[in-house]
């Protein structure tokens, strides 16, 4: 979603919603502490790509988020660690060829619990192991997600299938492709996407239930 012309699925599943501006921020108390401001959870990276999932926790952290977690590949959490001492971070058992190992995808899920947003894709790579991962982490998580970079190139191997088989409870996702990954998630090419980008993306939302 864009400021100037964004949409969301509204609670009834058949409206949806034009979004002209984004809502203003809410005001922070003076006696707030980091447990106010709300958990987010990143999922992340691989080898060679540790600095997508922290520039995403930077942008976290800069929005006002209280607690940033990062959960990327052991073999990559001390870089990761060493960029911002302001974030936490979990190390997720990874593959030989330094993805995440998808045997974890389900204590990934776990680790949800708790949070207030969990975003998914930045670094990640796309692997066999990382399609499983992404695809029971967007399926099974009841919080608001952001789905990004990596999260949504897996997404269109699985021809979007997660985000029809969310448990009815799940919160509704937001989805942000440049126009390359989108032209990938709808089957077409860039040049059309840009050619008529606000209405492939309210068809989209409104097909597949996303912001």
């Amino acid at each position: 979603m864009q400021v100037g012309g964004g949409y969301a699925m509204s609670n009834n599943p058949d409206n949806l919603e034009r979004i002209e501006r984004l809502p203003r921020p809410p005001e922070r108390p003076d006696d707030g502490h980091k447990g106010t401001f709300g958990r987010v959870l990143i999922i992340g990276g691989c080898h060679g790509m540790s600095g997508a999932p922290a520039l995403a926790g930077l942008g976290a952290l800069r929005g006002g988020a209280g607690l940033v977690t990062l959960a990327v590949p052991e073999g990559i959490a001390a870089i990761v660690a060493a960029i911002e001492p302001s974030w936490l971070t979990r190390s997720l058992r990874e593959t030989p060829h330094g993805h995440v190992d998808a045997s974890g995808a389900s204590s990934l899920v776990d680790l949800t619990a708790g949070q207030s947003a969990v975003a998914i894709g930045p670094g990640l790579g796309v692997s066999p192991n990382t399609v499983d991962v992404v695809g029971q982490v967007v399926r099974d998580s009841h919080i608001p997600i952001v789905v990004d970079a990596d999260g949504l190139n897996v997404l269109a191997r699985l021809h979007n299938e997660p985000l029809l088989s969310r448990d009815g409870n799940a919160a509704t996702p937001v989805l942000s492709p440049h126009p390359g990954e989108f032209a990938s998630m709808t089957s077409t090419d860039v040049q059309l996407i840009q050619s008529n980008r606000e209405q492939a993306a309210a068809e989209f939302a409104q097909q597949y239930g996303v912001v």
